[in-house]
């Protein structure tokens, strides 16, 4: 969108927004039913929330190496707030 950040869905909650992500995954898997899934994590000031999550995904995906964890910095920050977790998935 001509370098503006927008999100990609607003889902109240906690736990609704954990079962959106999990459907998500479920779809990006099924367009790539025969290719291994690599994934990475960033957080802002949330290092607990994204370990949990690399943990449930390794569970359900059939992830290439390990989930790569980091955190997001201050040009993606400002515009996300502290606690944010944010999933990159990519097919190889």
């Amino acid at each position: 969108m001509d370098g503006q950040v927008a999100p990609f869905e607003k889902i109240r909650g906690r736990a609704k927004a954990l079962k959106r992500i999990r459907e998500l995954v479920e779809e990006f898997k099924a367009k790539f039913p025969d290719k291994k899934i690599r994934a990475a994590l960033s957080h802002a000031e949330n290092p607990g929330e994204a370990a949990q999550m690399a943990e449930a995904l390794s569970l359900i995906l059939p992830l290439d190496g390990d989930v790569l964890l980091g955190e997001i910095g201050s040009t993606i920050g400002v515009h996300t707030g502290p606690g944010v977790v944010a999933l990159f998935l990519y097919a190889v």
